[in-house]
Order: structure tokens, then sequence, then C-alpha cells
């Protein structure tokens, strides 16, 4: 969505962090390479599951992917695909049906 990179990218300024980030609209996949300490993923729960099995290969050692706009419905769901593919949850945050996923592959 290109309207939420220009709002992160506005975001980051204001918190003084634009020339410490990097926000891309399209498949991750198929826009970056290089690796992250921290991969951030808000989108629907089938593109999070999916990209559970490949995300790792774009963060550093010890690097953090957080993923949310998980509606609670499928929160279950992204739980099992993060497990499967060897990440843990070390936060999780629930706001009325959303849910977010601080993760670490292990």
């Amino acid at each position: 969505d290109k309207q939420s990179v220009k709002v992160s990218v506005e975001n980051a300024e204001i918190n003084g962090m634009k020339d410490k980030t990097e926000f891309v609209c399209g498949n991750l996949t198929d826009k970056i390479d290089g690796r992250y300490d921290i991969v951030c993923a808000n989108i629907v729960a089938d593109v999070i599951i999916d990209l559970c099995k490949n995300v790792h290969e774009f963060m550093k050692e010890d690097a953090l992917f957080i993923c949310s706009g998980i509606i609670d419905l499928r929160a279950e769901d992204v739980k099992t695909a993060l497990f499967e593919n060897g990440f843990e949850i070390i936060e999780e945050c629930v706001r009325e049906n959303w849910n977010a996923f601080v993760t670490r592959k292990v």
C-alpha cells in the first residue's frame, strides 16, 4: 500500500529515524536484498503466513520479525506458521480484534 509507506516515512521523520529506516511497497522478496535488524509486516494473515517461510533470509542474526494487522480469527493460524518456521514469539499485543507479534528466529 503506497499510502502506508508515505505515512511510515512521515512517522520516521517525526521520530528522528528517517535515516535509519527503509520502507518498501511491494512483495518483500521481489523488492529488497540484504539482511536487516527488524522486518515488519502489517498486512493480512495469509500474507504473513506465507512470509514466515522465507523472511529469515532477510534477517540478521537475532533480528526481530514484527507482524501485525492480524484479525483475532486468524491469530492462531499465524502463530502456528511462526512456530512451524522456527520463530519464537517474544511479545504479543492485542488491541480490540487485532493482534501483533514480535518474534525472533530460534
